[in-house]
């Protein structure tokens, strides 16, 4: 039976790293024969160009043989990202497709900003866009306004609410839980500096676990302060698996981010 999902096409990455990876498996997850394109580099040894040149194919592929599809849904950060999946979009107006352009950067301003000489055919892609999807009313003004696009609506990042089991809750202790980039951005060290300085963290009453990945080198040497020692846990990146029992085990999930 026909249902509204088949007529769109998902594109985006499917890693278990990063929030556009998170976004598309939760669509996957919860849509029934999702029609769904991996920008994901699954091909061996296959470079960046190869890499596109194989998405390229299989998204022409989809739009040939399914006349269902009526629209794409690209979902893209910033950077090489964005002009990847430009690539996509207009492969989809070529095919005389609506198209969404779903963008999840959280630094889409500078990278505007720095553009040059290719600012005003950014402005004109979107513009040529039939919707732009952002994550949140700060980032609709900059579109509508900063940018003047007239087709933007705000849809944030869904999330699964499962049961939680919170049978092992210590009054004593406050297990504080950070998933996400680790960066200046997303403002775990902030939150480590003020916990430094903090007297309740410091008598031993607040507890932090961190999940992440990217400045690994430099999140590891800031924990090796004897401060921190038996206080705050470093994991590593939390995989889909993993993020219930890392939940569950939390008292207040902490996202100090500069964007979110």
């Amino acid at each position: 039976m026909s249902t509204i999902f088949s007529k769109v096409l998902y594109i985006g990455p499917t890693s278990d790293f990063g929030g556009m990876g998170a976004v598309l498996n939760m669509y996957a997850k919860n849509i029934q024969n999702i029609k769904l394109v991996s920008t994901l580099n699954t091909v061996k040894k296959a470079t960046k160009i190869g890499s596109l040149l194989n998405v390229f194919y299989q998204v022409n592929k989809k739009l040939l043989t399914d006349k269902d599809i009526k629209l794409l849904h690209i979902h893209s950060a910033s950077k090489k990202s964005f002009y990847r999946k430009v690539i996509l979009a207009l492969l989809g107006k070529l095919y005389q497709k609506k198209v969404i352009f779903h963008i999840h950067s959280g630094s889409f301003d500078q990278f505007y900003k720095k553009a040059g000489y290719l600012k005003p055919a950014i402005k004109v892609f979107l513009q040529k866009m039939d919707m732009i999807i952002c994550l949140s009313n700060e980032w609709k003004v900059f579109y509508a306004q900063k940018m003047g696009l007239k087709k933007v609506v705000v849809i944030g990042n869904p999330i699964e609410i499962n049961h939680l089991n919170l049978s092992h809750f210590d009054s004593r202790i406050l297990h504080l839980l950070f998933l996400g980039k680790i960066c200046d951005e997303k403002g775990i060290f902030d939150l480590l500096n003020y916990l430094s300085n903090n007297k309740f963290f410091l008598n031993n009453q607040i507890r932090l676990t961190i999940g992440g990945n990217d400045q690994d080198d430099r999140i590891s040497k800031v924990l090796s302060n004897p401060i921190f020692t038996s206080k705050v846990q470093f994991v590593g990146w939390v995989t889909y698996s993993l993020k219930s029992k890392h939940f569950t085990s939390c008292d207040v999930f902490i996202l100090p981010s500069y964007f979110e």
